[in-house]
């Protein structure tokens, strides 16, 4: 009689791995907490002002414990001071600084709570900027690219670009040709601006007296 054995050996277990590449596209949710990039608020400012007037004071404040201590000669600043406040009784005058206060308090609520000026502008899509001296180079190396245009500047506004373009000549179709090179240049951006050209003839100084080569054939 043959006696079969079964085999012992373990059975291995099999882990699959997911290598699919992940949605690299931004959902609707992410892109509304995402915000373009702003330019500090206020408050900074504020704080700074108000952290180096409480340095100051505290400075003051040492100055008049050293005197309490008896290691200086002198009275205490702070001491005095409210001393002449609390002996104060209401005077016309006072109406100035008490609106002068107010005015400023309100400033500064203002200051507080005023949403931050944006630094940048949005191309491309909705997680790319780019400042606004950016598209303004973009414009003026597009216009310096068309004929007949010998110096360009931008100004890059909201909703704007205005182009001052120095041409070689009069040339009526050539703020057209610049519009259209402008406009190119930014509608790859994403980013559409109403584009305003500027044409001024540029002509050389009045003391210039051109220059002739004279070896006009080069050799020697």
């Amino acid at each position: 009689m043959t006696q079969q054995t079964a085999s012992a050996e373990p059975a291995q277990e099999t882990t699959s791995v997911d290598r699919r590449t992940p949605d690299a596209t931004p959902s609707a949710d992410h892109l509304k907490k995402i915000k373009p990039p702003s330019a500090n608020p206020g408050s900074v400012y504020l704080g700074l002002l108000s952290g180096v007037a409480l340095l100051a004071l505290a400075a003051i404040a040492l100055r008049d414990l050293i005197v309490k201590a008896g290691w200086v000669d002198g009275s205490g600043w702070l001491a005095n001071a409210f001393g002449w406040f609390s002996r104060l009784t209401w005077q016309s005058w006072m109406w100035v600084p008490a609106v002068a206060l107010v005015i400023v308090g309100l400033g500064v609520l203002w200051v507080a709570v005023k949403p931050r000026r944006t630094t940048h502008v949005q191309v491309y899509a909705n997680t790319i900027w780019t400042r606004r001296v950016d598209l303004a180079r973009r414009a003026s190396a597009a216009a310096r690219g068309v004929d007949g245009v010998e110096t360009a500047s931008t100004l890059v506004k909201r909703n704007k670009a205005k182009v001052s373009v120095g041409a070689t000549d009069d040339d009526p179709g050539l703020p057209a040709r610049v519009r259209d090179a402008v406009d190119d240049a930014l509608a790859h951006t994403g980013r559409s601006l109403r584009v305003v050209v500027r044409t001024r003839v540029s002509t050389p100084p009045a003391n210039h007296t051109p220059t002739t080569d004279p070896n006009p054939g080069g050799a020697s």
